[in-house]
């Protein structure tokens, strides 16, 4: 495993610098800031499954 996804709350610098030591690629799934209510965002559903575990 080498791409990693992430919720933005985890868009830190000391997680960066780790994965970046370990070869790893994170990406950071955002939502738009004017989304209002639900909308269902491309690889968001693997971060939730993974919290969900």
């Amino acid at each position: 495993m080498k791409h990693l996804f992430a919720d933005g709350a985890y868009d830190r610098l000391k997680l960066m610098d780790k994965a970046a030591y370990l070869d790893f690629v994170v990406e950071i799934v955002r939502r738009s800031d004017d989304q209002k209510g639900f909308e269902v965002l491309p690889r968001r559903w693997v971060v939730e499954r993974t919290f969900g575990w």
